[in-house]
């Protein structure tokens, strides 16, 4: 009798352990549908967005900036303005580049968006062009002078350091 007792208790045992092994693979499954089913939506609401950026006279602008509005996604525009980026579907596209004004574009799902952008004067005169870079003017310690193109234009000279001589007091001109 006690053998009997064992055997139907080994038995609903057995019962058990196989209805939990089911029902875990139940669990499984339905978390790799869930799985599939956030990936296929992530994935839906990555676009990848491709164009061109000009400027006002409709030039490749090279180099131009282009970033998705509040991340760090970001690409620069080739040789020829052009430029692809995966952005979300509900995104804003900011293009920027220096003496250019910016201009923001919203995706809306679109796959090609086309941008000009106008000049900007106001930004020209925050940059000055030193002799190893760029600064902007606010950072700059020293003095600035100013030549004018005209002047430079006007003399006939063989070379950028030869018309440069002379042309500001203090300045020293020397051709590597």
């Amino acid at each position: 009798m006690e053998k009997l007792k064992m055997s139907a208790y080994s038995h609903r045992a057995n019962r058990w352990v196989h209805r939990m092994q089911q029902a875990a693979r139940a669990i499984v499954v339905v978390f790799a549908c869930v799985a599939m089913c956030l990936s296929a939506a992530y994935a839906q609401s990555q676009l990848s967005v491709s164009g061109t950026v000009r400027d006002g006279n409709g030039e490749p602008v090279v180099g131009a900036s282009v970033t998705v509005k509040g991340s760090t996604i970001g690409v620069t525009t080739d040789v020829s303005g052009g430029y692809t980026i995966t952005a979300p579907a509900d995104a804003t596209l900011v293009f920027s580049f220096l003496g250019l004004s910016a201009r923001e574009e919203a995706v809306s799902g679109r796959g090609r968006i086309d941008v000009a952008l106008g000049e900007d004067a106001r930004t020209i005169d925050e940059v000055v062009v030193v002799a190893y870079g760029t600064v902007k003017k606010k950072d700059l310690t020293g003095a600035v002078s100013t030549v004018d193109t005209k002047a430079i234009t006007a003399q006939s000279n063989s070379s950028v350091s030869r018309a440069l001589e002379g042309a500001v007091a203090g300045v020293q001109v020397s051709a590597m």
